[in-house]
C-alpha cells in the first residue's frame, strides 16, 4: 500500500458478510477512532466497518452480550469501562493481565481476549518522531493510573536516560506495581501531596501527560495540577495522551513558548495500528490516517 485511500471500486459495500468492529465507551462522540479504522479497512479493500458504541455504565453487561450475539470481531474500550469489561473476557494477555485493564478486545472463535496497547501506542509515536532518542531523554510521566502504568512499562523497556513518575498522591507508589519497579536504575517517584519538589518536571526534556486532565476534549478552566510545567525549557517535548478535536488540549495551551507540544492524536494513530495488527495479523500503512489526523 502507498498510504492513499483505495479507489471506490475496491471498497466493498456493507452486507451480510461485513465484519463488525467498534469502540465502547462514554463519551465516544469525540472519538476519531471510527475515521482511522474505516480508512485502514478501505485502503486494504476489506469488508469491515468500525462504529462508535456509546454505552451507559448501567447498560454495559447488556451491551457486551449484544456485541457477542451480533458477532463483533473486535473492539476498543475507553473510559469508563477499561476495568469493568474484563469480567466478560475469557483471558487477558500481556500488560492487560498485569494491570487488569484493557483497551482492545479480540475474538478467537468463542474466546474473548483482552489486550492493553496504551504503552506501545505512546512509545510507537515517540519513536516515530525524528527528534526523540529515548536513551538521551529525561522523561517525566504525569499520573499513576492504568494508562500511566502501561506507558511506564513501555518506556522503561526502552531505557530512557531517566524516568520519573509525578502524581498528586504519593500513596499510589505504595501499590505493588510501582514497588516492583522502585529499584530500577533511573526510576524515581514524586508525590505532590507530601510537599515534594516539582523540580524533576522543570529539569526534564520529555513530559508525557497520562492524567485525565482534558480527557474527552474537556477544556478545564482551572490551571493544570502540575505548576512545574510552566518552567519547562524551550525545546522540551510534551505529549498529552488526551486530544481535543479542532484545538489544543487544556494542558498544551498553558505551556511556555518554545516547547514542542503534541496531543494524543499521534498516540491514537499508533494505538490503532497495534489493535489492527491484533485483529488482522498484519500492520496497516499509517500514512493516510496520519494525514487525516494531521500528525507527523
Amino acid at each position: 500500500m502507498d498510504g492513499r485511500p483505495a479507489d471506490d471500486s475496491r471498497r466493498p459495500g456493507i452486507d451480510g458478510a461485513t465484519e463488525l468492529f467498534g469502540i465502547l465507551g462514554n463519551p465516544v462522540a469525540h472519538s476519531l477512532s471510527p475515521a482511522i479504522y474505516n480508512l485502514f479497512f478501505q485502503a486494504a479493500g476489506e469488508n469491515r466497518v468500525y462504529v462508535p458504541l456509546q454505552t451507559e455504565p448501567a447498560e454495559l453487561d447488556t451491551v457486551f452480550e449484544a456485541l457477542k450475539k451480533l458477532r463483533f470481531v473486535g473492539f476498543n474500550v475507553t473510559s469508563p469501562f477499561k476495568h469493568a469489561v474484563t469480567r466478560h473476557l475469557d483471558r487477558l494477555e500481556g500488560v492487560a493481565a498485569e494491570l487488569g485493564c484493557v483497551n482492545t478486545i479480540s475474538r478467537e472463535g468463542e474466546t474473548w481476549i483482552g489486550h492493553n496497547t496504551d504503552g506501545e501506542g505512546l512509545a510507537g509515536f515517540l519513536e516515530s518522531l525524528p527528534e526523540i532518542e529515548l536513551s538521551k531523554r529525561d522523561v517525566v510521566l504525569l499520573g499513576a493510573g492504568n494508562a500511566a502504568r502501561a506507558i511506564f512499562r513501555a518506556l522503561l523497556a526502552r531505557r530512557p536516560g531517566s524516568l520519573t513518575v509525578v502524581n498528586r498522591s504519593r500513596a499510589k507508589f505504595e501499590e505493588p506495581f510501582f514497588r516492583r519497579h522502585s529499584g530500577e536504575p533511573g526510576v524515581g517517584y514524586v508525590g505532590l501531596d507530601g510537599g515534594e519538589s516539582e523540580e524533576p518536571i522543570a529539569r526534564s526534556n520529555l513530559v508525557v501527560n497520562a492524567t485525565s486532565y482534558g480527557l474527552g476534549g474537556r477544556q478545564e478552566l482551572a490551571a493544570p495540577p502540575f505548576p512545574g510545567l510552566g518552567r519547562l525549557a524551550p525545546g522540551t517535548v510534551v505529549v498529552d495522551t488526551n486530544y481535543s478535536p479542532g484545538r489544543q488540549t487544556a494542558l498544551l495551551q498553558r505551556l511556555p513558548a518554545g516547547v514542542r507540544a503534541y496531543d494524543g492524536r499521534g498516540m491514537l494513530l499508533h494505538l490503532a495500528g497495534e489493535a489492527y495488527r491484533i485483529w488482522t495479523g498484519h500492520r496497516p500503512d499509517l500514512g493516510a490516517a496520519a494525514r487525516l489526523l494531521g500528525v507527523p
